[in-house]
Order: structure tokens, then C-alpha cells, then sequence
């Protein structure tokens, strides 16, 4: 089966067409609210970036320096953004969009970042849909293989996954507009890199909490996943969803398959699943739970 990897928000993936797996076809990212896929194939490889808005100009053209010489590039945004934004953030929409819209103010930035990669005959490579500016995000998601925009077959997410949405997540909340971070390279055409680190320190990001409940959304979850690792004295989510099914332990269980953990994940060694634990040792509850996430043994 073919597969699309997930990309997480401020992350970027490349694929090499002679050394990425074969099985890994494309990606797929969501959560565009306000964001914008900017993706690009060249001669070879293909690259996607979902870009918040707060990634370095630099850091974005080097993910696609790494494809060679750009056959063609394009973005994807979700059509409501301006009118979410706008009902959510009124005074905010006025001060940074009113006068172009969310995405052209965005593209303008996203032109000079391709510009700087192309060269030249940036605009003429720049693929749309007819009558469109980008592909429309309908569903805040996009997906493209490497031929080109196409729903996925699989989707395949790297391990930690839901550790590193939610670190993106919170540098690029605790962020003020005007800094900027370097794009985290989440797959670099062969294997998975590591996590990025926090921006700032934990006790200071505490300070931003206090004034903003987004913030603190991303922040307990970040603790969660730090205090669930070090219960589990393991190193991944994957991990650590194992020796819970192992243990019965069904509130970690349940709040792991519920981040995006993936439940049917193997231990290299023996090849065991969360299922196979949690039925080895005999916890119905812990079976339940996992077989309604859609485990296997």
C-alpha cells in the first residue's frame, strides 16, 4: 500500500525519488486554518512545507533546494479564512489583512521565498487549479503525491508525531509576529529527524499561559506527553502506548489514541502490538478501548 506522510504544522518533508521508499508516495497535511501548504516537485524530489507564517524565509528555501531544479511549484489555503478570522479576530483581521486578504498578504512573503529558490520564471512555474489562486484546503487539508494534488490511499505518521505537532505548535504560538524559527526538516528524504526544541524555556512559555488559553492547550498537552514518557521511562509515544496496554493503565491508553498515537504500533523486537499486550495480560477494559481506536493484534 502506498502511503502519504503527515506533515506538521512550521514542518517540512522531502521526498527523493532514488532513495525514499517507494511506499511513501506523497504527503498529507491539516490544520489550515490560517496556514498555507506551499509545495513544490523537481527533478528529484518532491517537497511540502506548511508554512504558519512564522518560519524562516531562509530555512523554507533550503527544504526546497534540496528537490534540485523546480519543475513546478503551488500553494494550498483553506477558502474561509478570511471570514473565520475576521469573525474570531476582528480588530487583528483589520490591522493585518483587511487591505489584501489573509492570502495574498501571505503569498507575497511565499513569492519571495520561491523566487529566491527559482531564480527566475518563479510566476510561470506556479501551478492553480483554473480560476483559482492555490487549491482550495475545503476540508483545511491537502494531500499531493508525485504526480501532482491527489486524496491519499494511507496515511502514514512518523513516530512522536503528536509530540512534535504539538511542540510546532506551541513555538509558533508563543512567537511575537514579527520573529521568526527555522523550518523543522521533519522528514529529510530518508529517514525521520528529531523533535525540535522549545523556543523558549518552560517556565517562561508558563508566562505566556496566563494570558492565552491557546497557549496553554499546547502546553498541558506538551507536559502530558513529557510526563507519560517519563512514567513509561521510554523514549516514544509508541512506546510508552505499549507498556500502558501492558500495565491496564487505560487513561494514558485513551488519551494517547486520542492525540493520534498510532495504536497498531510494533516493537522492533518482537513484533507486538498495544492489543497483544493488553490481552496477554488480561485487562478488558484496556482491550475495549484499544479494539474501539481500531487495534489489531
Amino acid at each position: 500500500m502506498t502511503r502519504h506522510l503527515q506533515v506538521a504544522q512550521d514542518s517540512a518533508a522531502v521526498i527523493l525519488f532514488n532513495q525514499t521508499p517507494p511506499e511513501i508516495q506523497g504527503f498529507y497535511t491539516t490544520g489550515l486554518q490560517s496556514c498555507v501548504a506551499i509545495f513544490a516537485k523537481g527533478d528529484q524530489g518532491l517537497a511540502l512545507v506548511h508554512d504558519g507564517g512564522k518560519l524562516t524565509e531562509q530555512s523554507v528555501a533550503e527544504v526546497f533546494a534540496r528537490i534540485g531544479p523546480i519543475d513546478f511549484w503551488g500553494t494550498a489555503f483553506y477558502p474561509d479564512a478570511d471570514r473565520e478570522y475576521q469573525r474570531l479576530h476582528p480588530k487583528e483581521y483589520v490591522t493585518q489583512y483587511q487591505n489584501k486578504g489573509m492570502f495574498q498578504e501571505k503569498f507575497s512573503r511565499i513569492l519571495a521565498i520561491m523566487t529566491r529558490v527559482l531564480q527566475k520564471d518563479t510566476l510561470s512555474k506556479y501551478r492553480t487549479p483554473e480560476n483559482e489562486k492555490y487549491y482550495p484546503a475545503e476540508d483545511r487539508s491537502f494531500s499531493i503525491d508525485r504526480f501532482g494534488p491527489k486524496p491519499p490511499e494511507a496515511i502514514l505518521k512518523e513516530p512522536n508525531f503528536p509530540l512534535r505537532f504539538a511542540l510546532n505548535e506551541l513555538n509558533s504560538a508563543c512567537m511575537a509576529e514579527n520573529e521568526q524559527f527555522p523550518c523543522d526538516l521533519q522528514y529529510d528524504g530518508v529517514k525521520f529527524t528529531p523533535m525540535p526544541r522549545l523556543a523558549y524555556s518552560e517556565s517562561e512559555i508558563q508566562k505566556f499561559c496566563a494570558v492565552d488559553e491557546y497557549i496553554q492547550l499546547f502546553f498541558d498537552n506538551y507536559i502530558r506527553f513529557k510526563t507519560i514518557l517519563s512514567t513509561y521511562k521510554v523514549d516514544s509515544l509508541e512506546q510508552a502506548l505499549r507498556r500502558a496496554a501492558h500495565q491496564g493503565n487505560y487513561e494514558h491508553i485513551t488519551y494517547l489514541a486520542k492525540k493520534g498515537v498510532d495504536v497498531n504500533a510494533r516493537d522492533e523486537k518482537q513484533q507486538k502490538s498495544p492489543l497483544y499486550w493488553a490481552m496477554k495480560q488480561q485487562h478488558p477494559l484496556a482491550i475495549s478501548i484499544l479494539v474501539g481506536f481500531g487495534a489489531t493484534p
